[in-house]
């Protein structure tokens, strides 16, 4: 049998306990400061240190939606391809960094159909709200707000008090509503 040669100058150093990664220092991972530059400016970095990334939070991250309740569909939106939007349905956002138009698939569906549509056109419910449509124009004279028929409002857990429950709006004003001017969506 004929043996394989490696065309290396050096063999590599033997791994061990100790030298595994330099991220790491026994079994927890060991802080580090990546905004410290090294000597004269330049990076003393290695190229594992390099090529991890930091963490950076979203303005509209889709995990976190769908913890606290995910998106809903509160505008109907019927582009001209064909996946149009119908209102009340569950969206999954994924953030583009696009303020104006965002990207999603339909909860529950098996085809993961990717659809773009006017951010407008959902809103995020809140963990423990429950998404209802208006049956019929409420108008709330206290705070001077009116909402229509057909609109998707929130409901707000455990708010029921004499036949009325608070409810949030798309612009988060929370106004109370007759329980039965609701429907379940």
């Amino acid at each position: 049998m004929k043996s394989l040669s490696l065309d290396c100058q050096d063999m590599p150093p033997r791994i061990n306990q100790n030298t595994r990664s330099p991220l790491i220092s026994g079994s927890k991972l060991a802080p580090r400061d990546y905004r410290k530059p090294g000597i004269n400016g330049s990076s003393d970095f290695s190229d594992v240190e390099r090529s991890c990334s930091p963490i950076v939070k979203s303005r509209r991250s889709s995990s976190s939606a769908l913890h606290a309740g995910g998106y809903i569909v509160i505008h109907e939106y019927s582009p001209s391809n064909g996946s149009s939007l119908v209102l009340g349905e569950k969206v999954r956002v994924v953030d583009n960094g696009d303020p104006d138009w965002l990207h999603g698939f339909r909860l529950n569906d098996r085809t993961e159909h990717m659809i773009s549509f006017p951010a407008t056109c959902v809103a995020q419910m809140m963990a423990g709200e429950q998404a209802m449509r208006i049956q019929q124009n409420v108008f709330v004279a206290e705070q001077k707000l009116r909402m229509y028929r057909d609109q998707i409002v929130f409901v707000q857990p455990e708010s029921l008090v004499e036949g009325k429950v608070t409810v949030r709006t798309e612009h988060n004003a929370l106004a109370p509503c007759p329980l039965s001017y609701l429907a379940l969506i």
